[in-house]
């Protein structure tokens, strides 16, 4: 690892690193309104299967695979659709465009909510958070400009949450 630190959503990859939360990242399901007119709204996680799932591949995740929670009932879903990339602004963008189901962090697409552009789907189950977090070598002294760093990133997350109305997340 050349750099002092980077950013790493989800878990860490790595036991030889060490890693400090930079913010929670709620994950949510959408469409574009105009979509689920069409194709229908799925009324449970089983229902996702009839419809077109929009992917990101990243990670070593199981891809097309999708895990959701309500209370203590959790499943897991193997979905299909037409589309994927390793590109997140590319699958919202499919997502505007009304070609199916996407999974997107509720920061990204709060504004998007809020304008009735995209719709929550099955918004009462709870996705995997995928949590910021500044990554680096596991040392017993950070050096100075790693510390910077980690902390200017702290301020800027919670200036960028605060900025939106207070906590976003709960204004959806």
């Amino acid at each position: 690892m050349r750099q002092p630190a980077q950013e790493c959503l989800g878990e860490l990859p790595d036991s030889r690193l060490t890693a400090r939360l930079l913010a929670h990242n709620q994950t949510v399901l959408c469409a574009s309104p105009s979509y689920l007119k069409r194709a229908g709204w799925p009324a449970s996680p089983r229902d996702l299967t009839h419809h077109a799932c929009l992917f990101i591949r990243e990670n070593d995740e199981t891809f097309g695979s999708w895990h959701l929670r309500h209370g203590s009932k959790n499943e897991t879903v193997k979905v299909r659709g037409p589309l994927a990339s390793n590109d997140g602004e590319c699958v919202l963008r499919w997502g505007l465009e009304e070609h199916g189901i996407l999974m997107r962090s509720l920061w990204e697409v709060a504004p998007l909510l809020k304008s009735g552009k995209l719709r929550r789907v099955l918004a009462a189950w709870a996705l995997p958070p995928a949590d910021i977090y500044a990554v680096f070598p596991s040392r017993t002294h950070l050096p100075a400009k790693t510390r910077a760093l980690v902390d200017f990133l702290l301020v800027s997350f919670e200036r960028h949450r605060l900025s939106a109305d207070g906590d976003w997340a709960q204004s959806i």
